[in-house]
């Protein structure tokens, strides 16, 4: 949908370029200040100690990632604010980006860029290819 009235911020704009978060999750990612998957595994780890804990680990770790991402390029706000377009549903945002977007070159680093961001959205975006 055109705006960012939807849950999720859609990692091009109208004028099909990716989106400033996009770019700068990229960067952030290169350097290693993201997507760290032994914060992941330590976080699990962690929560795994407490009874009935590990039935709440993979959330608590997607959400201490996206957090930690959003920390990393600016925050909520600069993702709503380098957006244009946005999307409800994440199937529906994976499907539109494969469509349109899956033959780009740095396609696969824009879906881990997005991932980054939106940790559930690997889960939509399981069945397809990165290139």
């Amino acid at each position: 949908m055109e705006g960012t009235s939807g849950r999720y911020m859609a990692p091009f704009t109208s004028d099909e370029v990716t989106a400033e978060w996009v770019t700068k999750a990229m960067s952030v990612q290169t350097t290693g200040q993201i997507g760290s998957t032994v914060g992941q595994v330590a976080g699990d780890q962690l929560l795994s100690n407490i009874p009935f804990a590990g039935l709440f680990a993979g959330k608590a770790s997607k959400a201490l990632a996206r957090s930690a991402a959003l920390e990393s390029i600016g925050g909520e706000k600069f993702l709503v604010e380098t957006s244009d377009q946005s999307f409800d549903d994440l199937n529906d945002m994976a499907s539109w980006m494969y469509a349109y977007y899956g033959e780009r070159e740095d396609y696969g680093e824009i879906v881990k860029a997005t991932v980054a961001i939106y940790p559930e959205f690997a889960d939509a975006y399981a069945g397809y290819p990165l290139n």
